[in-house]
């Protein structure tokens, strides 16, 4: 069992990508844990309709989840293989395939907003906080996009300590805006819930100047610039759709799944939903983990084929898949362990 259980080589390579990944993961859990308890504050309606409002975003967000993880599927493995040229080709389809979803999704919420707020609910109190939220929060699809698609691509190439170090910052200045802008401090309006929006939007443009300023001007491993977005990649096509098409429609699937959730829940009441609000940070810190080891074996399985040795990317796989279940045990225990503490 020893080529399964794995060495210590495989241990460390793993442990180096998935905490950083975790770590940023746990950051982002806390941003939403804060708008959560800042929001709260304002009353179950507001709470309630930034909680559906976001379920729009979240589907945007894993849409481009899976466009990125498709992508880094191709690129661990040029990565591993040493293929700048077809790395920067498939760098480019995940970019303009994230480029078309945000003009989509931005376009019907210009559009829309009304409508959008109401797959969720028919409260008219929760329709006209979700429409501000909505409204101010408009730019976040292209800013959010963009930076979760080229941060997944740093990773695949093991560049997991900027993405990391933007998201501590990106904290900060989520929590500082949030708080400035909800309760109308430092000499700045009380905005409620527009003011939850504003100081979201304004960390998600933060991302967007930290994590693609360093992708386009100043990464070396790649070397990807603005220009190389026009680059044709007519060979590289087929391959790249054959595998993205699948992750992004498991991904969409899923989010999907959670916006119907949402929208039933939406339809039982405002108070059904702040709760539910609440109870997602925890389901969402019991997956910190799993996101940053699932990160991490399709990084390392990536590179094993790109090195050509698919035997043991194949045991590397059932390495991930044992572990994967183990933390999954865990999780379920650490939800038992704190639920009281985070609902109280």
């Amino acid at each position: 069992y020893k080529d399964y259980l794995g060495d210590k080589a495989f241990y460390k390579k793993m442990a180096m990508i998935a905490i950083p990944i975790s770590m940023q993961q746990l950051i982002t859990v806390g941003i939403n844990l804060m708008d959560t308890i800042m929001l709260s504050s304002m009353g179950d309606a507001q709470l309630s309709a930034s909680s559906l409002a976001g379920q729009f975003i979240n589907l945007f967000q894993i849409c481009c989840m899976g466009i990125g993880m498709g992508a880094s599927v191709l690129t661990s493995r040029y990565w591993g293989m040493k293929d700048k040229h077809s790395l920067k080709q498939t760098i480019t389809l995940m970019l303009r395939c994230c480029l078309i979803f945000a003009t989509i999704f931005t376009t019907i919420t210009l559009l829309a907003p009304e409508w959008i707020m109401s797959l969720y609910s028919t409260d008219p109190e929760i329709l006209h906080y979700g429409t501000i939220y909505l409204k101010w929060i408009l730019p976040t699809y292209f800013c959010m996009g963009l930076a979760l698609t080229c941060t997944i691509v740093l990773r695949s190439v093991g560049q997991v300590k900027i993405p990391l170090t933007c998201s501590i910052i990106a904290f900060f200045v989520n929590v500082f805006f949030n708080y400035m802008f909800i309760f109308g401090k430092f000499g700045a309006p009380r905005m409620e819930i527009a003011g939850a929006a504003l100081g979201t939007l304004i960390a998600r443009v933060f991302e967007l100047s930290f994590i693609c300023g360093f992708f386009f001007f100043k990464d070396q491993r790649i070397a990807y610039r603005i220009k190389d977005i026009t680059m044709k990649c007519g060979s590289l096509m087929k391959e790249y759709f054959r595998i993205s098409i699948p992750v992004l429609i498991s991904d969409a699937l899923l989010a999907l799944g959670n916006n119907a959730v949402a929208m039933v829940m939406g339809r039982i009441g405002t108070a059904f939903v702040a709760a539910n609000s609440v109870t997602m940070v925890v389901q969402q810190l019991s997956s910190v983990l799993t996101q940053g080891v699932s990160n991490a074996s399709g990084i390392i399985t990536g590179h094993t084929m790109g090195e050509g040795d698919y035997e043991k990317a194949q045991k590397q796989g059932y390495t991930f898949l044992a572990l994967g279940t183990i933390i999954g045990l865990c999780a379920g225990i650490f939800i038992m362990a704190i639920k009281v503490l985070v609902i109280n």
